[in-house]
């Protein structure tokens, strides 16, 4: 394992993620965002707005 995996709790001995009994956490509300850019010809965006 590297130095940044220590102490996860998802991960075992050898770095291979594990399940982890999350049942008696506590809910929580979270919220996230995200953006991303995607990359096409102008003759394939053509099309696509033309259904």
């Amino acid at each position: 394992m590297t130095d940044s995996a220590e102490g996860l709790t998802h991960l075992d001995d050898e770095g291979r993620a594990r399940m982890v009994d999350v049942s008696q956490k506590a809910v929580t509300d979270r919220r996230a965002t995200a953006t991303g850019h995607i990359v096409m010809d102008a003759a394939t965006l053509a099309r696509i707005v033309a259904g």
